[in-house]
This record gives structure tokens, C-alpha cells and sequence, in this order.
């Protein structure tokens, strides 16, 4: 059967034609003014879920238990101190070092073994910890470098490095953290024991320590400041990568 209107067609396509282009472009940004559903994320919600004694100038460890460990600064009469809570934030314990003010102060992230079962974190008194992570140990420092006992006891300077930790080191685990008189050490992570340190240059020095499998070496990566200028030093057996400055410079 044939259609009534067999200009339909036509007729709709001439129309059509006969937009001016202003009409055309009003017609087109009217239908484009259509609201269109929206894919943006909306923004997290932050929970409180502890107050810190002070400031938390460093980030925050996972152990692999989801327990949080984290190191604040002095504030007020509160000295520094390292925390630990569960993973929904309910306190589990904190270790308060003995030096009040600033010159106990801790500002590296905590580096937490992989059994979760120990800390290794330094301050800026110059003394590096590896602390007992359980709820309730017979003594929360496993061992401190250098030793108590030690003359001096405390490094020449501030520990503002983080720790890096090699398990498969054939002489045993050993961590690596930067001080900053200038030199990167190495110990036995089980004991503190010193094995090696290496001069890089006077100066200071920080950073997130990381280890680099370099074949079948292990590749230590460090940078010294010394009037503004960075020098990198390797060093092999060691494992560790500093990648900023006090000068607030920084280098990969």
C-alpha cells in the first residue's frame, strides 16, 4: 500500500536544510544542555580514629597483620614517641623515648620487618632502634645502635633517613639507614651489630631507604649534600636510597 504522504521524506530532509546556521547551533546546544549523569568520584570521608601526642612529621607503617605504627615529634611536655595501634585504631602500645624536646625528636617513617614481628627507626639524637612490635614483650628495645654503653652512646648527628631492610644478604639480614654526619650504615638487623659504613660526604642526607637487586649484587644508592651539591655513591652489598636533601632538593 502506498503512502498518503509521499513527501514526507522530502519534506523533513528540506526543512532541515532550511535551518540558518545560527538556528542550527541553537537548536544543537539546547539539546546538548540536557543534564548528563555525573561519573566523578565523590571524595573519601576522613575518620579520626586517634589523637597523637604531637606532630606526625613522618608517614604511617602497615605491618602485615594490618596493625599502624607511626613516630611523633615533641610537643608541650610530651617527649617523642613511637605508637602502635590495631587496624581499626584501638591504642596497643608506644614506646616514649628518654630525651624530652626537640633533641629526642623521630621524624622517618617506621620500616617494619616482614614477619611484622620488628620496628628499626632512628631519632635525632643519633641513636637507631629496633624495637619489639608485640602487645606486650618482656622488653620493647631489641637493640639499640650505637649501644648504651657505647663512647659516645649516640651518633654525631641526626637520624632522619628511614630504613631499608635486606633478608637475603648471605652474612644474614642486615638494615641500612643514613645518618646525617655524612655516612650510610649497615647492620645485623637481628642484633645491631655494625658490619660496614661507608663515608659519602660531609653533609647531610635523608630519605626512604629501598634495596636494588642489581643481578646477582645488591647495589646501594645514596646521596650526600655537600654546599648545595649532590653526589651519588654506590656501594656494593649495601641496599639502600636516599632522594632528598635538608636543602630541599631532590634526585632519583
Amino acid at each position: 500500500m502506498k503512502s498518503s504522504y509521499p513527501c514526507q521524506g522530502l519534506y523533513a530532509r528540506t526543512t532541515l536544510r532550511a535551518f540558518t546556521k545560527p538556528a542550527a547551533f541553537a537548536y544543537l546546544l539546547a539539546l546538548s544542555s540536557a543534564p548528563f549523569p555525573s561519573h566523578a568520584a565523590s571524595p573519601p570521608t576522613a575518620t579520626l580514629i586517634y589523637n597523637a601526642s604531637g606532630p606526625v612529621q613522618g608517614g604511617v607503617a602497615l605491618g602485615p597483620d594490618g596493625n599502624v605504627y607511626f613516630a611523633s615529634i615533641s610537643s608541650g611536655g610530651n617527649n617523642a614517641r613511637i605508637t602502635s595501634l590495631t587496624s581499626s585504631g584501638t591504642f596497643r602500645w608506644e614506646y616514649i623515648v628518654q630525651t624530652g624536646g626537640i633533641g629526642g625528636d623521630i621524624y622517618p617513617v617506621p620500616a617494619i620487618d616482614a614477619a611484622g614481628t620488628k620496628l628499626y627507626i632512628g631519632t635525632d639524637e643519633g641513636i637507631f632502634y629496633c624495637i619489639d612490635t608485640a602487645a606486650n614483650p618482656a622488653n620493647r628495645v631489641i637493640w639499640r645502635f650505637p649501644l648504651a654503653t657505647a663512647n659516645p652512646p649516640t651518633l654525631p648527628d641526626k637520624i632522619r633517613s628511614g630504613a631499608a631492610l635486606d633478608p637475603t644478604l648471605p652474612e644474614g639480614s642486615t638494615v641500612y639507614f643514613q645518618c646525617n654526619d655524612g655516612n650510610l650504615y649497615a647492620l645485623n638487623a637481628d642484633n645491631g651489630t655494625q658490619r660496614t659504613y661507608a663515608w659519602m660526604k660531609s653533609g647531610s642526607t635523608w630519605g626512604d631507604g629501598s634495596y636494588k637487586n642489581a643481578g646477582t649484587v645488591m647495589q646501594a644508592y645514596a646521596y650526600a649534600v655537600s654546599d648545595g651539591r649532590h653526589d651519588r655513591f654506590e656501594h656494593a652489598a649495601a641496599a639502600g636510597q636516599s632522594v632528598g636533601s635538608d636543602q630541599g632538593r631532590c634526585d632519583q
